[in-house]
């Protein structure tokens, strides 16, 4: 599986869809990253983030989620 590594939110471009990201991969993302809409990645996704993670609805991980100082979510539900 192709690794694509992200330092700028403007190379997210090529993996736009109607409904948001779609990344058939992994994703390295070693920037402030801010998605509206879908984020899909068929891979593994790695958020390199200093302080926070945030959400509007909700953040699940298969493995863990590390954040510098907090992790919100809005809501959650399957968890």
């Amino acid at each position: 599986m192709k690794t694509y590594t992200v330092n700028a939110m403007q190379e997210m471009e090529q993996f736009k869809t109607d409904y948001g990201y779609n990344i058939k991969g992994n994703l390295i993302c070693n920037c402030s990253f801010m998605v509206e809409g879908l984020l899909l990645v068929e891979g593994s996704l790695s958020i390199k983030v200093g302080e926070s993670i945030k959400a509007g609805e909700s953040i699940k991980a298969g493995g863990y989620i590390k954040a510098g100082e907090s992790i919100e979510a809005g809501w959650s539900y399957g968890i």
